[in-house]
């Protein structure tokens, strides 16, 4: 080093900056950083097209058929009496019943609809009354007064078995049905199960 003041020391003057060197090598991959926070829902989007339809199923099987019915009555006056069947003399529509003497046998088992309608009784007495039999015995529900200002009726579901007698029962000594405006006595039987 020129320590001095003498002009014959050395004057050292920068040189031109010299070219970038290469690029390095890359570093290696910082861990992965923490997962952030998850973004709203997007809107739904639109419905798309309905699809085919399905192949028909197979029918099914069929129900069971019920043909058993009939409906029967009496045209003309008749007087009644307890322990009798209310005389049915004609028969208007029937399959597989029939009328036996005023009775109907149930030909097969199952359930039934019954109904009945009887004529005004214009000696109708307290205590008259009119219902549906099974085998001889009322069946509950079906009792109803007779009257001497109008007819009296009444219906029901029953089941019944293959031989039961069906009759129309009344309650009465010697009372009269009228068959004015209508039959005195009406029986309805049809087979619904």
């Amino acid at each position: 080093m020129c320590m001095s003041n003498d002009c014959c020391c050395p004057v050292f003057i920068p040189g031109p900056r010299g070219p970038q060197g290469p690029i390095g090598p890359t570093g290696a991959t910082g861990p992965q950083g923490p997962t952030g926070a998850t973004g709203p829902q997007g809107p739904t989007g639109a419905t798309g097209p309905q699809g085919p339809t399905g192949a028909t199923g197979p029918q099914g099987p069929a129900g069971p058929a019920f043909n058993t019915y009939g409906s029967f009555y009496n045209p003309l006056e008749q007087i009644i009496t307890t322990g009798i069947p209310v005389a049915l003399t004609t028969t208007i529509t029937a399959s597989n019943l029939a009328l036996a003497g005023s009775s109907i046998v149930i030909p097969t088992t199952g359930t039934y609809l019954i109904g009945y309608g009887v004529n005004t009784v214009p000696n109708a007495a307290a205590g008259n009354n009119i219902f549906i039999a099974v085998n001889g015995v009322g069946v509950v529900g079906t009792e109803r007064a007779l009257s001497v200002a109008a007819g009296t009726s009444s219906s029901t579901i029953v089941s019944l078995t293959a031989g039961n007698i069906i009759t129309l029962m009344p309650t009465a000594a010697g009372a009269t049905i009228s068959a004015i405006g209508a039959p005195t006595a009406i029986l309805n039987i049809t087979q619904i199960a």
